[in-house]
Protein backbone atom coordinates (compact mmCIF):
# COMPACT_ATOMS: atom_id res chain seq x y z
CA UNK A 1 0.00 0.00 0.00
CA UNK A 2 1.53 3.68 -0.83
CA UNK A 3 1.59 5.72 1.96
CA UNK A 4 0.91 8.38 -1.34
CA UNK A 5 -1.98 6.53 -2.41
CA UNK A 6 -5.01 8.51 -3.83
CA UNK A 7 -7.80 6.91 -2.05
CA UNK A 8 -5.96 6.78 1.24
CA UNK A 9 -5.33 10.75 1.01
CA UNK A 10 -8.97 11.48 0.11
CA UNK A 11 -10.19 9.00 2.79
CA UNK A 12 -7.56 11.15 5.51
CA UNK A 13 -9.01 15.12 3.80
CA UNK A 14 -12.52 13.50 4.33
CA UNK A 15 -12.17 12.72 7.64
CA UNK A 16 -10.51 15.80 8.44
CA UNK A 17 -13.83 17.59 6.76
CA UNK A 18 -16.43 15.01 8.81
CA UNK A 19 -14.87 16.35 11.88
CA UNK A 20 -15.47 20.20 11.20
CA UNK A 21 -19.05 19.50 10.33
CA UNK A 22 -19.70 17.04 13.28
CA UNK A 23 -17.67 20.28 15.52
CA UNK A 24 -19.94 22.57 14.05
CA UNK A 25 -23.23 21.02 14.85
CA UNK A 26 -21.80 19.83 18.63
CA UNK A 27 -20.86 23.12 19.58
CA UNK A 28 -20.96 26.07 17.22
CA UNK A 29 -20.04 28.44 19.71
CA UNK A 30 -16.96 27.17 19.50
CA UNK A 31 -15.96 26.65 16.12
CA UNK A 32 -12.50 28.41 15.12
CA UNK A 33 -12.57 31.34 13.11
CA UNK A 34 -11.60 30.96 9.32
CA UNK A 35 -8.48 32.10 9.49
CA UNK A 36 -7.43 28.71 11.95
CA UNK A 37 -9.38 26.24 10.02
CA UNK A 38 -7.41 27.51 6.97
CA UNK A 39 -4.15 26.72 8.68
CA UNK A 40 -5.31 23.44 9.78
CA UNK A 41 -5.83 22.63 6.15
CA UNK A 42 -2.63 23.98 4.77
CA UNK A 43 -1.12 21.51 6.97
CA UNK A 44 -2.71 18.80 5.58
CA UNK A 45 -2.06 19.98 2.30
CA UNK A 46 1.45 20.55 3.04
CA UNK A 47 1.63 17.16 4.60
CA UNK A 48 0.48 15.65 1.22
CA UNK A 49 2.51 17.73 -1.37
CA UNK A 50 5.83 17.18 0.93
CA UNK A 51 5.51 13.21 1.22
CA UNK A 52 4.99 13.67 -2.97
CA UNK A 53 8.09 15.97 -3.31
CA UNK A 54 10.29 14.01 -1.26
CA UNK A 55 9.50 10.54 -2.59
CA UNK A 56 9.11 11.52 -5.97
CA UNK A 57 12.92 13.16 -6.48
CA UNK A 58 14.30 10.32 -4.25
CA UNK A 59 13.65 7.99 -7.21
CA UNK A 60 15.78 11.11 -10.09
CA UNK A 61 18.33 11.73 -8.19
CA UNK A 62 21.56 10.21 -6.67
CA UNK A 63 22.06 9.71 -2.85
CA UNK A 64 24.12 12.28 -2.22
CA UNK A 65 22.54 14.90 -4.25
CA UNK A 66 18.85 13.80 -3.08
CA UNK A 67 19.69 14.83 0.81
CA UNK A 68 21.38 17.91 -0.38
CA UNK A 69 18.31 18.82 -2.07
CA UNK A 70 15.89 17.63 0.89
CA UNK A 71 17.87 19.47 3.39
CA UNK A 72 17.58 22.92 1.61
CA UNK A 73 13.99 22.20 0.92
CA UNK A 74 13.69 21.68 5.14
CA UNK A 75 15.26 24.44 5.88
CA UNK A 76 14.24 27.10 3.42
CA UNK A 77 10.64 25.64 5.01
CA UNK A 78 11.44 25.63 8.51
CA UNK A 79 13.15 29.54 8.12
CA UNK A 80 10.14 30.62 6.26
CA UNK A 81 7.94 28.98 9.63
CA UNK A 82 10.00 30.67 12.13
CA UNK A 83 9.96 33.93 10.20
CA UNK A 84 6.08 33.95 9.77
CA UNK A 85 5.27 32.41 13.45
CA UNK A 86 7.46 35.18 15.04
CA UNK A 87 6.18 38.07 13.26
CA UNK A 88 2.34 36.81 14.26
CA UNK A 89 3.04 36.35 18.01
CA UNK A 90 4.88 39.84 18.06
CA UNK A 91 2.02 41.67 16.36
CA UNK A 92 -0.85 39.41 18.30
CA UNK A 93 0.71 39.74 22.14
CA UNK A 94 4.03 42.21 21.02
CA UNK A 95 6.57 39.24 22.38
CA UNK A 96 8.29 36.75 19.77
CA UNK A 97 6.87 33.78 22.04
CA UNK A 98 4.38 30.87 21.81
CA UNK A 99 1.03 31.72 22.74
CA UNK A 100 0.88 32.34 26.47
CA UNK A 101 4.57 30.53 26.83
CA UNK A 102 5.38 30.03 30.03
CA UNK A 103 8.53 27.85 29.55
CA UNK A 104 9.87 29.60 26.15
CA UNK A 105 9.56 32.76 28.70
CA UNK A 106 11.14 31.03 31.63
CA UNK A 107 14.20 29.52 29.36
CA UNK A 108 14.54 33.06 27.83
CA UNK A 109 14.27 35.32 31.46
CA UNK A 110 16.82 32.80 33.10
CA UNK A 111 19.13 32.79 30.61
CA UNK A 112 19.50 36.27 30.07
CA UNK A 113 19.76 36.29 34.21
CA UNK A 114 22.50 33.59 33.67
CA UNK A 115 24.37 35.57 30.59
CA UNK A 116 25.18 38.66 32.72
CA UNK A 117 26.67 37.15 35.43
CA UNK A 118 28.45 35.50 33.09
CA UNK A 119 31.84 37.74 33.32
CA UNK A 120 31.90 37.96 36.34
CA UNK A 121 31.09 34.31 37.77
CA UNK A 122 32.03 32.19 35.13
CA UNK A 123 29.64 29.68 33.03
CA UNK A 124 28.86 27.30 36.15
CA UNK A 125 29.38 29.92 38.61
CA UNK A 126 25.94 31.72 37.03
CA UNK A 127 24.27 28.74 36.08
CA UNK A 128 24.99 27.90 39.93
CA UNK A 129 23.34 31.50 41.02
CA UNK A 130 20.74 31.96 38.66
CA UNK A 131 19.66 27.96 39.07
CA UNK A 132 20.04 26.97 42.44
CA UNK A 133 19.02 23.98 43.90
CA UNK A 134 15.12 24.43 42.12
CA UNK A 135 16.47 22.92 38.60
CA UNK A 136 18.17 19.60 38.03
CA UNK A 137 20.57 19.05 35.61
CA UNK A 138 18.19 18.07 32.57
CA UNK A 139 17.47 21.77 32.63
CA UNK A 140 21.02 23.16 32.54
CA UNK A 141 21.34 22.02 29.07
CA UNK A 142 19.14 24.30 27.49
CA UNK A 143 19.64 27.42 29.89
CA UNK A 144 22.97 27.34 28.76
CA UNK A 145 22.49 27.08 25.30
CA UNK A 146 20.68 30.19 25.63
CA UNK A 147 22.43 31.93 27.24
CA UNK A 148 25.57 31.39 24.99
CA UNK A 149 23.58 33.17 22.27
CA UNK A 150 22.93 36.03 25.21
CA UNK A 151 26.13 37.21 26.38
CA UNK A 152 27.93 36.79 22.54
CA UNK A 153 24.79 38.66 20.70
CA UNK A 154 22.84 40.24 23.12
CA UNK A 155 19.11 40.23 23.92
CA UNK A 156 17.63 38.72 20.84
CA UNK A 157 16.09 35.65 21.89
CA UNK A 158 15.07 34.78 18.11
CA UNK A 159 18.45 34.23 17.24
CA UNK A 160 18.94 31.02 18.88
CA UNK A 161 15.40 29.37 17.49
CA UNK A 162 17.05 30.80 14.16
CA UNK A 163 19.58 27.76 14.24
CA UNK A 164 17.08 25.05 14.24
CA UNK A 165 16.85 26.39 10.62
CA UNK A 166 20.25 23.11 10.66
CA UNK A 167 19.03 21.34 13.14
CA UNK A 168 15.86 20.24 11.87
CA UNK A 169 16.72 19.01 8.55
CA UNK A 170 20.03 17.68 9.79
CA UNK A 171 17.77 15.14 12.06
CA UNK A 172 15.48 14.49 9.00
CA UNK A 173 18.95 13.44 7.27
CA UNK A 174 20.68 11.25 10.44
CA UNK A 175 17.02 9.98 10.34
CA UNK A 176 17.31 8.68 6.83
CA UNK A 177 20.94 7.41 7.83
CA UNK A 178 19.58 5.55 10.80
CA UNK A 179 16.97 3.78 8.83
CA UNK A 180 19.88 2.77 6.31
CA UNK A 181 21.71 1.12 8.77
CA UNK A 182 19.00 -0.26 10.48
CA UNK A 183 17.43 -2.32 7.77
CA UNK A 184 19.63 -1.65 5.00
CA UNK A 185 16.67 -0.76 2.48
CA UNK A 186 16.56 2.56 0.77
CA UNK A 187 13.51 2.80 -0.06
CA UNK A 188 12.61 2.35 3.86
CA UNK A 189 14.97 5.29 4.83
CA UNK A 190 13.30 7.74 2.18
CA UNK A 191 9.80 6.99 3.71
CA UNK A 192 11.18 7.47 7.43
CA UNK A 193 13.07 10.80 5.86
CA UNK A 194 9.64 11.76 4.03
CA UNK A 195 7.61 11.37 7.13
CA UNK A 196 10.06 13.31 9.27
CA UNK A 197 9.93 16.40 6.40
CA UNK A 198 5.96 16.04 6.03
CA UNK A 199 4.95 16.50 9.28
CA UNK A 200 4.46 20.17 10.38
CA UNK A 201 5.30 19.52 14.15
CA UNK A 202 8.83 20.44 13.42
CA UNK A 203 8.44 23.48 11.62
CA UNK A 204 6.15 24.71 13.90
CA UNK A 205 8.13 24.09 16.86
CA UNK A 206 11.32 25.09 15.26
CA UNK A 207 9.71 29.16 15.78
CA UNK A 208 9.56 28.20 19.36
CA UNK A 209 11.49 29.09 22.60
CA UNK A 210 11.23 25.52 23.38
CA UNK A 211 14.10 22.87 23.07
CA UNK A 212 12.63 19.77 21.59
CA UNK A 213 14.05 20.49 18.13
CA UNK A 214 17.16 20.87 19.60
CA UNK A 215 17.09 17.79 22.06
CA UNK A 216 15.78 15.87 18.88
CA UNK A 217 18.61 16.16 17.06
CA UNK A 218 21.00 15.01 19.98
CA UNK A 219 18.99 12.32 20.46
CA UNK A 220 19.04 10.75 16.96
CA UNK A 221 22.90 11.74 17.41
CA UNK A 222 23.34 9.31 20.02
CA UNK A 223 20.83 6.49 18.37
CA UNK A 224 23.17 6.91 14.86
CA UNK A 225 26.84 6.89 17.15
CA UNK A 226 25.70 4.08 19.21
CA UNK A 227 24.06 2.19 16.17
CA UNK A 228 27.30 2.66 14.14
CA UNK A 229 29.10 1.09 16.42
CA UNK A 230 26.62 -2.01 16.60
CA UNK A 231 27.36 -2.51 12.56
CA UNK A 232 30.88 -1.96 12.81
CA UNK A 233 31.09 -4.76 15.29
CA UNK A 234 33.74 -3.26 17.07
CA UNK A 235 35.08 0.18 19.30
CA UNK A 236 36.71 2.71 17.29
CA UNK A 237 37.97 5.52 19.24
CA UNK A 238 36.39 8.48 16.77
CA UNK A 239 33.08 6.15 17.17
CA UNK A 240 33.01 6.26 21.07
CA UNK A 241 34.01 9.57 21.66
CA UNK A 242 31.27 10.51 19.19
CA UNK A 243 28.58 8.60 21.41
CA UNK A 244 30.05 9.92 24.15
CA UNK A 245 30.15 13.22 23.25
CA UNK A 246 26.11 13.10 22.30
CA UNK A 247 25.20 11.06 25.59
CA UNK A 248 26.67 13.57 27.52
CA UNK A 249 24.84 16.68 25.53
CA UNK A 250 21.71 14.82 26.26
CA UNK A 251 21.98 14.01 29.99
CA UNK A 252 21.55 18.08 30.05
CA UNK A 253 18.26 17.97 28.18
CA UNK A 254 16.66 14.81 29.56
CA UNK A 255 18.30 12.34 31.77
CA UNK A 256 16.00 9.49 31.74
CA UNK A 257 15.66 9.75 27.77
CA UNK A 258 19.41 8.89 27.85
CA UNK A 259 18.87 5.83 29.90
CA UNK A 260 15.81 4.75 27.16
CA UNK A 261 18.55 5.08 24.22
CA UNK A 262 21.26 3.06 26.01
CA UNK A 263 19.16 0.74 27.05
CA UNK A 264 17.70 -0.06 23.56
CA UNK A 265 21.33 0.35 22.13
CA UNK A 266 22.52 -2.67 24.45
CA UNK A 267 19.53 -4.95 23.52
CA UNK A 268 20.54 -3.90 19.46
CA UNK A 269 24.04 -4.56 20.66
CA UNK A 270 23.34 -8.53 21.84
CA UNK A 271 21.12 -9.26 19.10
CA UNK A 272 23.18 -7.81 16.23
CA UNK A 273 24.49 -10.09 14.04
CA UNK A 274 28.45 -9.06 14.18
CA UNK A 275 28.37 -10.23 18.18
CA UNK A 276 25.97 -13.57 17.09
CA UNK A 277 29.38 -15.90 17.62
CA UNK A 278 31.20 -13.94 20.47
CA UNK A 279 29.50 -15.66 23.65
CA UNK A 280 32.12 -14.02 25.72
CA UNK A 281 31.63 -11.12 25.22
CA UNK A 282 28.11 -11.17 25.60
CA UNK A 283 28.64 -12.91 29.02
CA UNK A 284 30.55 -10.29 30.72
CA UNK A 285 27.98 -7.87 28.96
CA UNK A 286 24.76 -10.07 30.79
CA UNK A 287 26.93 -10.42 33.95
CA UNK A 288 27.48 -6.57 34.34
CA UNK A 289 24.15 -5.66 33.61
CA UNK A 290 23.07 -7.89 35.82
CA UNK A 291 25.26 -7.05 38.87
CA UNK A 292 24.31 -3.68 38.21
CA UNK A 293 20.54 -4.03 38.24
CA UNK A 294 21.05 -6.32 41.26
CA UNK A 295 23.09 -3.83 43.05
CA UNK A 296 20.52 -0.75 42.46
CA UNK A 297 17.95 -3.06 44.07
CA UNK A 298 19.47 -3.79 46.98
CA UNK A 299 21.57 -0.78 47.59
CA UNK A 300 19.30 1.60 46.28
CA UNK A 301 15.33 0.07 47.32
CA UNK A 302 14.64 3.00 49.28
CA UNK A 303 15.26 5.58 46.37
CA UNK A 304 13.41 2.88 43.85
CA UNK A 305 10.15 3.65 45.86
CA UNK A 306 10.65 6.88 46.26
CA UNK A 307 10.85 6.90 42.76
CA UNK A 308 7.68 5.44 42.07
CA UNK A 309 6.05 7.56 45.09
CA UNK A 310 7.27 11.01 43.20
CA UNK A 311 6.09 9.92 39.37
CA UNK A 312 2.55 8.90 41.19
CA UNK A 313 2.48 12.87 43.14
CA UNK A 314 3.59 13.94 40.11
CA UNK A 315 0.75 12.62 38.30
CA UNK A 316 -1.54 13.90 40.43
CA UNK A 317 0.11 16.96 39.90
CA UNK A 318 -0.45 17.52 36.67
CA UNK A 319 -3.57 15.93 36.76
CA UNK A 320 -4.37 18.92 38.44
CA UNK A 321 -2.70 21.37 37.02
CA UNK A 322 -4.39 20.97 33.94
CA UNK A 323 -7.85 20.48 35.04
CA UNK A 324 -7.47 23.85 35.67
CA UNK A 325 -7.45 24.64 32.56
CA UNK A 326 -8.96 21.98 30.12
CA UNK A 327 -12.75 22.29 30.91
CA UNK A 328 -13.90 19.51 32.77
CA UNK A 329 -11.83 17.04 34.64
CA UNK A 330 -10.57 15.08 31.75
CA UNK A 331 -7.08 14.86 31.99
CA UNK A 332 -7.40 12.93 35.82
CA UNK A 333 -7.67 9.01 34.47
CA UNK A 334 -5.40 6.68 35.78
CA UNK A 335 -2.35 5.08 33.87
CA UNK A 336 -4.27 2.78 31.86
CA UNK A 337 -6.38 5.27 30.13
CA UNK A 338 -3.43 7.30 29.17
CA UNK A 339 -1.47 3.89 27.85
CA UNK A 340 -4.90 3.01 25.92
CA UNK A 341 -4.86 6.03 24.11
CA UNK A 342 -1.79 5.15 22.49
CA UNK A 343 -2.57 4.86 18.90
CA UNK A 344 -5.08 8.10 18.73
CA UNK A 345 -3.07 10.52 21.27
CA UNK A 346 -2.91 13.64 21.59
CA UNK A 347 -5.74 14.35 19.67
CA UNK A 348 -6.38 17.33 17.47
CA UNK A 349 -8.01 20.85 19.81
CA UNK A 350 -10.07 22.50 17.12
CA UNK A 351 -12.38 23.92 19.26
CA UNK A 352 -11.46 27.51 20.10
CA UNK A 353 -11.24 27.62 24.01
CA UNK A 354 -8.76 30.63 26.27
CA UNK A 355 -5.53 29.99 26.14
CA UNK A 356 -5.42 26.86 23.77
CA UNK A 357 -4.08 28.86 20.77
CA UNK A 358 -0.86 26.66 20.81
CA UNK A 359 -3.33 23.68 20.59
CA UNK A 360 -5.04 24.80 17.66
CA UNK A 361 -1.63 26.23 15.81
CA UNK A 362 -0.94 22.58 15.32
CA UNK A 363 -4.57 20.66 14.96
CA UNK A 364 -3.57 19.86 11.06
CA UNK A 365 -0.75 18.19 12.28
CA UNK A 366 -2.83 16.05 15.01
CA UNK A 367 -5.39 15.59 11.98
CA UNK A 368 -2.25 13.86 9.92
CA UNK A 369 -0.95 11.86 13.16
CA UNK A 370 -4.32 9.33 12.35
CA UNK A 371 -2.88 8.71 9.21
CA UNK A 372 0.75 7.82 9.54
CA UNK A 373 -0.21 6.13 13.01
CA UNK A 374 -2.06 3.44 11.42
CA UNK A 375 1.07 2.30 9.20
CA UNK A 376 3.16 2.63 12.25
CA UNK A 377 0.82 0.18 14.05
CA UNK A 378 0.56 -1.85 11.18
CA UNK A 379 4.43 -2.06 11.37
CA UNK A 380 4.40 -2.86 14.96
CA UNK A 381 2.13 -5.53 14.66
CA UNK A 382 4.03 -6.86 11.42
CA UNK A 383 7.72 -6.91 12.93
CA UNK A 384 7.23 -8.51 16.67
CA UNK A 385 9.45 -11.24 15.60
CA UNK A 386 11.98 -9.33 13.49
CA UNK A 387 14.76 -9.29 15.98
CA UNK A 388 16.33 -6.07 14.38
CA UNK A 389 13.19 -3.46 15.50
CA UNK A 390 13.52 -4.63 19.27
CA UNK A 391 15.61 -1.85 19.94
CA UNK A 392 13.39 0.40 18.31
CA UNK A 393 10.09 -0.28 20.44
CA UNK A 394 12.11 -0.47 23.24
CA UNK A 395 12.24 3.21 22.71
CA UNK A 396 9.16 3.75 22.17
CA UNK A 397 7.04 1.63 24.48
CA UNK A 398 9.63 2.58 27.89
CA UNK A 399 9.31 6.06 26.72
CA UNK A 400 5.58 6.25 26.18
CA UNK A 401 4.59 4.52 29.38
CA UNK A 402 6.94 7.45 31.00
CA UNK A 403 4.42 9.95 29.53
CA UNK A 404 1.62 8.00 30.32
CA UNK A 405 3.17 7.89 34.21
CA UNK A 406 2.73 11.47 33.88
CA UNK A 407 -0.09 12.14 31.91
CA UNK A 408 1.19 13.80 29.51
CA UNK A 409 -0.05 11.08 26.70
CA UNK A 410 -2.68 14.51 25.81
CA UNK A 411 0.09 16.93 25.32
CA UNK A 412 1.48 17.59 21.82
CA UNK A 413 5.08 19.04 23.43
CA UNK A 414 6.17 15.68 25.12
CA UNK A 415 5.22 13.29 21.78
CA UNK A 416 7.92 14.80 19.72
CA UNK A 417 10.69 13.15 20.51
CA UNK A 418 8.68 9.76 19.56
CA UNK A 419 7.87 11.04 15.88
CA UNK A 420 11.45 10.21 14.58
CA UNK A 421 11.26 6.78 16.25
CA UNK A 422 7.69 5.94 14.88
CA UNK A 423 8.71 7.31 11.60
CA UNK A 424 11.21 4.18 11.59
CA UNK A 425 8.90 1.91 12.26
CA UNK A 426 5.98 3.14 9.74
CA UNK A 427 7.72 2.26 6.99
CA UNK A 428 7.53 -1.80 7.47
CA UNK A 429 3.78 -1.00 7.62
CA UNK A 430 3.09 -0.36 4.04
CA UNK A 431 3.58 -3.75 3.04
CA UNK A 432 1.16 -4.94 5.93
CA UNK A 433 0.50 -8.88 4.27
CA UNK A 434 -3.06 -8.97 5.01
CA UNK A 435 -6.85 -8.41 3.18
CA UNK A 436 -8.86 -5.43 2.98
CA UNK A 437 -5.69 -3.30 4.50
CA UNK A 438 -7.41 -0.24 2.72
CA UNK A 439 -10.77 -0.80 4.44
CA UNK A 440 -8.92 -1.44 8.21
CA UNK A 441 -7.04 2.35 7.56
CA UNK A 442 -10.53 3.74 6.88
CA UNK A 443 -11.85 2.13 9.84
CA UNK A 444 -8.92 3.41 11.64
CA UNK A 445 -9.59 6.98 10.41
CA UNK A 446 -13.03 7.16 11.28
CA UNK A 447 -12.47 5.87 14.68
CA UNK A 448 -10.17 8.82 15.60
CA UNK A 449 -13.09 11.09 13.88
CA UNK A 450 -15.46 9.69 16.90
CA UNK A 451 -12.57 9.87 19.21
CA UNK A 452 -11.64 13.63 18.89
CA UNK A 453 -14.62 14.87 18.48
CA UNK A 454 -15.66 13.42 21.64
CA UNK A 455 -12.26 14.73 23.46
CA UNK A 456 -13.06 18.07 22.20
CA UNK A 457 -16.91 17.90 23.27
CA UNK A 458 -15.82 16.90 26.76
CA UNK A 459 -13.08 19.73 26.68
CA UNK A 460 -15.52 22.30 26.18
CA UNK A 461 -17.67 21.44 28.95
CA UNK A 462 -20.56 20.67 27.31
Amino acid sequence: MLITDKKNIVALIISVLVIYVLGGVGYFALTPPPLWVINTLFQVFFFVLTLKIVLNISTKMKERSFLLVVFIYIALVTALYILVLNVVYLNSQGIPFQFYSADGRLYYEKSLAISLLISSKGWLGAAGDVLGISYGISDYGFFLYNAFFLHYFGDMPVLARCFNIIYYPASCILLFKISKMLFLRKDYAVISLALFAAVPNFYIYSASNLKEILMTFIMLLVIFNGIKIIQLGKLRLFNFLALFFSAVLLLFFRPILLMVLLFSLFISFVLSESFEKKYLVKSIIWFILISVVTGVFVIAGDSILLLFELASRASENNAAAKSATSGRAIVSYPIWFYLAMFPFAPFASYISLPFKENEMLIAGAQFIKAYWMYFVLAGIINNLTNKKMWGIFSILFIYYLALAINGYTVDTRFHMLLLPIMFLIAPHGLKWNINYSRILLFIFLLVNVLLTFLWNYLRAGA
